[in-house]
């Protein structure tokens, strides 16, 4: 048996190039329920169902939080047992003033900050801007392309520039946080990331490490602590975690039967990251300690759904 308690989501639009933003969101929560009472398993999920790992549960210590599909259903796991409970989303606040980056279908960059504060700039006659973000400090980098390679620039508030450096010539798409980059690359019909520092020198690529191959990337980075960056490959196969520095820890999870794309990866705690499982081993979670280099896996319960 399930109930469903639905979802009401408002959006807001920037008047600045027309960009929208989510001003208030509540996901759908579905709801399971066991011998024990609400919550402690999920109904049977089907094969294409989509885990995302949350993080930690901000309501209770020792517990992640791993959701299902757009958020229809969400659980508080705790790391030490597995045992599962019903978790409730908060309500996000509207973020009017967030600054925002975009290449525009003219080719030129738009940043705003705020609702009014707006500048634009023009690429060079030989260069393909593909992609901006906003960095520390609502600074700016755009990655652009240049016959068969590929560069990112980043940028003052003015949108003057401050570093240019070469990138994986496969980048697709960039990711700008703590001081470093992850670049996307498509290569032989895998996505691999390049590690960059904020100088743009080269400081790995995830998941070549022990003289293994980099892994074809699926979820990251996501936060781990003090200068942390968790990724996981899209089959859930491996866990892969990096300092600022580059220096970095490949953990084998010996998942070998979920649909790529379906899993996800959040922290757990200090040291430890959490990979929620998709597909039909939905609601299954593997703690995985770096330090150990060890992985403890729960499988979840599954509903009765003949069960008043």
């Amino acid at each position: 048996m399930r109930t469903t308690i639905l979802a009401v989501s408002l959006m807001v639009a920037a008047s600045c190039g027309g960009k929208s933003e989510p001003a208030q969101e509540l996901t759908t929560v579905g709801i399971g329920h066991g011998p024990e009472g609400i919550g402690e398993c999920v109904d049977p999920p089907a094969a294409t169902a989509r885990a995302w790992a949350m993080g930690l549960d901000d309501n209770a210590a020792g517990r992640v939080v791993v959701c299902r599909d757009d958020g229809e259903e969400c659980r508080s796991i705790d790391v030490a047992t597995g045992a599962m409970t019903e978790h409730y989303p908060k309500i996000a606040g509207a973020e009017y003033d967030k600054p925002g980056a975009v290449v525009q279908d003219d080719g030129q960059l738009l940043v705003c900050w705020g609702q009014t504060s707006c500048k634009r700039r023009t690429p060079s006659a030989y260069e393909k801007w593909m992609q901006a973000v906003i960095g520390d400090n609502a600074t700016v980098a755009v990655l652009s392309s240049e016959t068969d390679k590929k560069y990112i620039t980043t940028m003052d508030q003015g949108l003057t520039t401050v570093l240019r450096f070469e990138v994986a010539p496969g980048a697709i798409d960039i990711v700008w946080r703590d001081g470093r980059f992850l670049v996307h690359a498509g290569e032989n019909g895998e996505t691999h990331g390049y590690l960059y520092d904020g100088k743009g020198k080269a400081i790995g690529v995830v998941g070549k490490l022990g003289g293994k191959p980099a892994i074809d990337l699926g979820p990251g980075p996501v936060e781990l602590g003090k200068d942390g960056w968790g990724f996981l490959s899209t089959d859930a196969s491996t866990v892969a975690v990096y300092g600022a520095g580059g220096e970095g820890t490949r953990v084998e999870t010996g998942v070998t039967d979920v649909p790529a794309g379906m899993s996800d990866v959040a922290t757990a705690g200090p040291g430890k990251v959490a990979v929620a499982l998709g597909g039909a081993r939905y609601g299954d979670v593997l703690i995985v300690d770096l330090a150990a280099a060890s992985v403890k896996p729960f499988a979840a319960k599954h509903c009765d759904e003949d069960a008043p």
